[in-house]
């Protein structure tokens, strides 16, 4: 969300939502924003992708269909014994 509310320009629309699944949550985030001319990746979701790998998960984003920019991430829910998050069976 920080991310939109810095980057989405002219924005009327910010929408979240999270969504629990036995082992796994997913977060998607999308605005309605003009894009700007960068068109790729900043260093924040560089970030945000390098975490939800370190806690086994994906995170994707980038322009939607029409305007804005869309983020979503999908999490392991369980720890193991250890404490560590395991990554998801598929």
């Amino acid at each position: 969300m920080t991310n939109a509310l810095r980057h989405a320009v002219d924005a009327t629309e910010l929408v979240v939502r999270v969504a629990a699944q036995q082992h796994t949550v997913r977060v998607s985030v999308r605005d309605n924003g003009r894009r700007t001319g960068r068109g790729r990746d900043g260093y924040g979701l560089t970030g945000l992708r390098e975490r939800a790998i370190l806690l086994g998960g994906t995170l994707r984003a980038g322009p939607g269909t029409d305007r804005g920019w869309h983020v979503e991430a999908e999490l392991p829910r369980a720890r193991s014994e250890s404490g560590v998050h395991s990554r998801p069976r598929r």
